[in-house]
């Protein structure tokens, strides 16, 4: 499945809650197991369908204007940059901050 494509899958909202819970305190294995076993998908994209939801929670952490202006810096073609500000701007660190921005960059996680 190419990155930039969100698996389709049917999860009930009770169980998308459960896995963005774990996914909150770092538990993606869990999640993706929860995941797994819930819908029935291949672990792939169980996994796939949990690193949305893991962009969701990173979401929480940026503030729309830093977001808006890390958007910016994309466009601009400064990548690095973007991703500079989200770390210097939240309590992101530089791996999480680097996942948020390709998450929106590749369109897993829309912009606000």
């Amino acid at each position: 499945m190419p990155s930039n494509q969100v698996p389709h899958l049917r999860v009930l909202p009770e169980t998308r809650e459960f896995a963005l819970e774990l996914v909150a305190e770092g538990k993606i294995f869990k999640a993706v197991s929860l995941v797994h076993k819930a819908t029935g998908a291949d672990r792939k994209h169980a996994k796939a369908y949990v690193e949305v939801l893991r962009a969701e929670v990173l979401a929480r952490h940026v503030p729309v204007e830093v977001e808006r202006a890390a958007i910016a810096l994309v466009a601009k073609g400064k990548p690095v940059d973007a991703t500079k500000l989200i770390v210097l701007n939240t309590d992101l660190n530089l791996k999480d901050g680097h996942r948020y921005m390709d998450a929106l960059r590749s369109g897993r996680l829309s912009a606000r």
